[in-house]
């Protein structure tokens, strides 16, 4: 498997990990909601509720956002591979023109060695 190939599984795998550990409380924070809402609890306030439930609703969001492959997370951080295509992450080691052959974006060319890449700081 390539190195975006294995990127990619870790993403669906962090994203399954959160999805898993979103699942309880955003199950027990809907269950006190709806109890709260029936008049069943006098405890708490339901807008504690509502604020309780919010973190693993994100949490659960984005699980689902990574085990769908998180697209635009992905190509952010695959665009920075060399010999790889920023845009469609096509493998560009026998391409030699200066745009990429299959989606036609623009090649940069590879940075001179020695030289700083996107991601250093300047000196």
């Amino acid at each position: 498997m390539s190195d975006p190939g294995w990127f990619r599984a870790l993403v669906r795998l962090v994203g399954l990990l959160l999805v898993g550990l979103a699942v309880s409380p955003f199950v027990a924070s809907a269950a006190r909601i709806v109890i709260n809402l029936a008049g069943g609890s006098q405890g708490m306030p339901i807008e504690w509720s509502v604020a309780w439930l919010a973190a693993p609703a994100l949490q659960l969001g984005f699980g689902v956002y990574l085990i769908a492959g998180g697209g635009m997370l992905t190509r952010w951080c695959l665009g920075r591979v060399q010999g790889r295509c920023a845009v469609c992450d096509y493998d560009l080691s026998g391409a030699g023109g200066p745009v990429c052959p299959e989606c036609g974006a623009p090649v940069p060319p590879p940075p001179a060695r020695g030289a700083p890449g996107p991601g250093d700081a300047a000196a």
